[in-house]
């Protein structure tokens, strides 16, 4: 099979977002510093909250990275035992490294050992998910999940090359519908669980501790949420450049796929990393 310019231009665009991909995972070894994580998250450390922050890191970073790496592995995995490759959308390694990267996060921050008072008792401050991550982040996977849902209909509406629509492989209606809403609204949810949780009413220090690790945890959740909208997107915008008949389309959907899939590493790479400072640091104290 011959490539065209147009066609190496995009594997090209893709090799390099993949080599910052890399980069950026190599380099970023530093943030996981308990003196770096804390300085990025407006926290100070105290002999008491450091351990609380130290377990936090070493527990979330091992169980993101094994998410993400099962992920990986786990398209191959699922031929060699079934003999088939698995079904769309989660035949795509990047997807299910990003699924498996999320399930990692979400594990780490439900199994974290939070401080315990003296006495049974929690913070009555009231929470809100504005206070832990930047509202344009959470309007941001909603708009995401929206532009997702948006484009199934074109498949639809948009007049298609009849001999191409039978090997149009993506997933349909049925499937690619309750996936954008099951991660849409399921990070959603998730992110407003942590935020909920009951905060034991402990010394200022490891509660300031306790809520940079929850302010992480929703970035994190945010980040991979709309990463994972953003790779459905560019896989909608593909296909629907296949089966389109209309040349305009034809040409500017793959370069607008190209675009969505660098949005969508830019989101795993930018919106995860703990440098996001909460509003916290406002907040009274109030016990029960």
């Amino acid at each position: 099979m011959s490539l065209g310019i147009f066609e190496l231009v995009v594997i090209g665009t893709l090799l390099i977002i993949l080599g910052l991909v890399a980069k950026a995972a190599w380099s970023g070894g530093g943030r996981w510093n308990p003196t770096v994580w804390a300085k990025e998250m407006d926290l100070k450390l105290t002999p008491r909250n450091e351990e609380v922050v130290r377990t936090y890191i070493a527990r979330t970073r091992l169980l993101r990275f094994t998410g993400a790496l099962l992920g990986v592995l786990a398209p191959t995995t699922y031929q060699a035992f079934v003999g088939s490759p698995p079904p769309l959308p989660v035949d795509f390694v990047l997807f299910d490294a990003l699924l498996g990267y999320l399930l990692g996060a979400v594990i780490a921050e439900l199994t974290i050992k939070r401080p315990k008072a003296d006495e049974p008792s929690a913070s009555l401050i009231p929470r809100e998910l504005s206070d832990y991550v930047p509202t344009g982040f959470i309007t941001a996977l909603r708009l995401s999940a929206l532009v997702a849902l948006a484009l199934v209909p074109l498949y639809r509406l948009l007049p298609a090359r009849q001999n191409l629509v039978d090997l149009n492989d993506f997933p349909r209606e049925i499937v690619i519908v309750p996936t954008i809403l099951l991660i849409g609204l399921g990070v959603e949810l998730l992110q407003r669980y942590i935020v909920a949780r009951s905060q034991p009413a402990v010394d200022s220090d490891l509660v300031n501790a306790d809520d940079a690790i929850r302010s992480a945890s929703v970035h994190a959740l945010a980040g991979a949420g709309i990463a994972l909208e953003w790779l459905l997107i560019s896989g909608q915008l593909v296909n629907l450049a296949v089966v389109s008949t209309l040349d305009l389309l034809r040409w500017t959907l793959p370069v607008l796929a190209v675009v969505s899939f660098g949005i969508a590493i830019g989101s795993w790479i930018h919106l995860t990393k703990p440098f996001h400072r909460g509003h916290w640091h406002a907040r009274g104290t109030t016990h029960a």
